[in-house]
Protein backbone atom coordinates (compact mmCIF):
# COMPACT_ATOMS: atom_id res chain seq x y z
CA UNK A 1 0.00 0.00 0.00
CA UNK A 2 2.80 2.45 0.86
CA UNK A 3 4.48 1.71 -2.44
CA UNK A 4 1.29 2.71 -4.28
CA UNK A 5 1.26 6.08 -2.54
CA UNK A 6 4.91 6.72 -3.34
CA UNK A 7 4.38 5.76 -6.97
CA UNK A 8 1.40 8.15 -7.14
CA UNK A 9 3.44 11.01 -5.64
CA UNK A 10 6.35 10.32 -8.00
CA UNK A 11 4.03 10.38 -11.01
CA UNK A 12 2.42 13.59 -9.73
CA UNK A 13 5.83 15.25 -9.47
CA UNK A 14 6.86 14.03 -12.91
CA UNK A 15 3.78 15.47 -14.63
CA UNK A 16 3.80 18.90 -13.02
CA UNK A 17 6.41 21.56 -13.65
CA UNK A 18 8.19 22.86 -10.54
CA UNK A 19 6.58 26.31 -10.64
CA UNK A 20 3.14 24.74 -10.21
CA UNK A 21 4.25 22.75 -7.17
CA UNK A 22 3.99 25.83 -4.96
CA UNK A 23 0.25 25.30 -4.86
CA UNK A 24 0.68 22.13 -2.80
CA UNK A 25 -0.53 23.11 0.69
CA UNK A 26 2.49 23.48 2.93
CA UNK A 27 0.41 22.97 6.08
CA UNK A 28 -1.01 19.66 4.87
CA UNK A 29 0.93 16.52 5.60
CA UNK A 30 4.65 16.67 6.34
CA UNK A 31 5.53 14.42 3.40
CA UNK A 32 3.64 16.59 0.89
CA UNK A 33 5.31 19.78 2.09
CA UNK A 34 8.75 18.15 2.10
CA UNK A 35 8.31 16.82 -1.43
CA UNK A 36 6.93 20.12 -2.69
CA UNK A 37 9.74 22.11 -1.06
CA UNK A 38 12.38 19.80 -2.51
CA UNK A 39 10.89 20.00 -5.99
CA UNK A 40 10.94 23.82 -6.17
CA UNK A 41 14.18 24.36 -4.28
CA UNK A 42 12.58 25.88 -1.19
CA UNK A 43 13.95 25.24 2.28
CA UNK A 44 11.61 24.06 5.01
CA UNK A 45 11.90 25.77 8.38
CA UNK A 46 13.03 23.51 11.22
CA UNK A 47 9.58 23.40 12.84
CA UNK A 48 8.13 21.78 9.70
CA UNK A 49 10.64 18.95 9.68
CA UNK A 50 8.98 16.32 11.90
CA UNK A 51 11.72 15.22 14.29
CA UNK A 52 14.19 18.08 13.96
CA UNK A 53 11.60 20.72 14.85
CA UNK A 54 10.87 18.95 18.12
CA UNK A 55 14.49 18.36 19.05
CA UNK A 56 15.77 21.82 18.17
CA UNK A 57 13.27 23.84 20.15
CA UNK A 58 14.98 26.92 18.82
CA UNK A 59 13.24 30.28 18.65
CA UNK A 60 15.71 31.67 16.14
CA UNK A 61 14.37 32.75 12.77
CA UNK A 62 11.09 33.99 11.42
CA UNK A 63 8.85 31.58 13.35
CA UNK A 64 10.20 32.54 16.77
CA UNK A 65 10.19 36.24 15.97
CA UNK A 66 6.70 36.22 14.46
CA UNK A 67 5.04 34.56 17.44
CA UNK A 68 6.45 37.15 19.83
CA UNK A 69 5.81 39.94 17.30
CA UNK A 70 2.10 39.21 17.05
CA UNK A 71 1.79 38.92 20.85
CA UNK A 72 3.46 42.31 21.19
CA UNK A 73 1.28 43.85 18.45
CA UNK A 74 -1.85 42.57 20.19
CA UNK A 75 -0.66 43.99 23.50
CA UNK A 76 0.22 47.36 21.94
CA UNK A 77 -3.17 47.52 20.18
CA UNK A 78 -4.90 47.00 23.52
CA UNK A 79 -2.80 49.77 25.06
CA UNK A 80 -3.62 52.04 22.09
CA UNK A 81 -7.35 51.41 22.43
CA UNK A 82 -7.27 52.12 26.16
CA UNK A 83 -5.21 55.29 25.59
CA UNK A 84 -7.62 56.58 22.93
CA UNK A 85 -10.58 55.75 25.16
CA UNK A 86 -9.11 57.71 28.06
CA UNK A 87 -8.38 60.66 25.80
CA UNK A 88 -11.99 60.68 24.54
CA UNK A 89 -13.26 60.49 28.11
CA UNK A 90 -11.13 63.52 28.98
CA UNK A 91 -8.95 61.72 31.52
CA UNK A 92 -5.37 62.69 32.23
CA UNK A 93 -3.13 61.16 29.58
CA UNK A 94 0.12 61.81 31.45
CA UNK A 95 -0.87 59.54 34.33
CA UNK A 96 -1.59 56.75 31.84
CA UNK A 97 1.77 57.37 30.12
CA UNK A 98 3.53 56.99 33.47
CA UNK A 99 1.51 53.88 34.27
CA UNK A 100 2.09 52.31 30.81
CA UNK A 101 5.45 53.25 29.26
CA UNK A 102 4.70 51.28 26.06
CA UNK A 103 2.40 54.09 24.86
CA UNK A 104 5.44 55.53 23.09
CA UNK A 105 5.77 52.32 21.03
CA UNK A 106 2.27 52.55 19.53
CA UNK A 107 3.37 54.43 16.40
CA UNK A 108 6.23 52.01 15.82
CA UNK A 109 3.89 49.04 16.09
CA UNK A 110 1.43 50.50 13.59
CA UNK A 111 4.22 51.21 11.10
CA UNK A 112 5.72 47.75 11.61
CA UNK A 113 2.36 46.08 11.08
CA UNK A 114 1.92 47.91 7.78
CA UNK A 115 5.50 47.14 6.71
CA UNK A 116 5.16 43.41 7.45
CA UNK A 117 1.87 43.30 5.54
CA UNK A 118 3.47 45.03 2.55
CA UNK A 119 6.50 42.71 2.63
CA UNK A 120 4.31 39.61 2.82
CA UNK A 121 2.32 40.84 -0.19
CA UNK A 122 5.58 41.44 -2.06
CA UNK A 123 6.75 37.94 -1.10
CA UNK A 124 3.58 36.39 -2.51
CA UNK A 125 4.00 38.32 -5.77
CA UNK A 126 7.61 37.10 -6.09
CA UNK A 127 6.52 33.52 -5.54
CA UNK A 128 3.80 33.76 -8.16
CA UNK A 129 6.10 35.31 -10.76
CA UNK A 130 8.67 32.52 -10.45
CA UNK A 131 11.38 34.39 -12.37
CA UNK A 132 14.91 32.98 -12.28
CA UNK A 133 16.39 33.60 -8.84
CA UNK A 134 13.06 34.14 -7.11
CA UNK A 135 14.05 31.95 -4.16
CA UNK A 136 16.92 34.30 -3.28
CA UNK A 137 14.62 37.33 -3.45
CA UNK A 138 12.06 35.57 -1.24
CA UNK A 139 14.79 34.75 1.30
CA UNK A 140 15.80 38.42 1.29
CA UNK A 141 12.21 39.49 1.90
CA UNK A 142 11.93 36.95 4.73
CA UNK A 143 15.03 38.48 6.32
CA UNK A 144 13.51 41.95 6.04
CA UNK A 145 10.30 40.73 7.68
CA UNK A 146 12.34 39.12 10.46
CA UNK A 147 14.28 42.36 10.96
CA UNK A 148 11.11 44.45 11.30
CA UNK A 149 9.66 41.95 13.77
CA UNK A 150 12.88 41.87 15.79
CA UNK A 151 12.93 45.68 16.07
CA UNK A 152 9.42 45.75 17.49
CA UNK A 153 10.22 42.91 19.89
CA UNK A 154 13.34 44.70 21.12
CA UNK A 155 11.41 47.98 21.49
CA UNK A 156 8.79 46.30 23.67
CA UNK A 157 11.42 44.55 25.81
CA UNK A 158 13.11 47.84 26.81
Amino acid sequence: MKMGILRHVAEFLRKRPPWKMRWVPMNGCFKCSQIAAASIGDELPAHKIPLQGRLDGSTQGVSGESELFYKNIKRLNQIENEYKGRMKAGEDEESFRKQEPLVDQIGLSNQAEAAVSKLRRLRREEQLRADPGWQERVKGIDQQIEGVMREVNLGVER
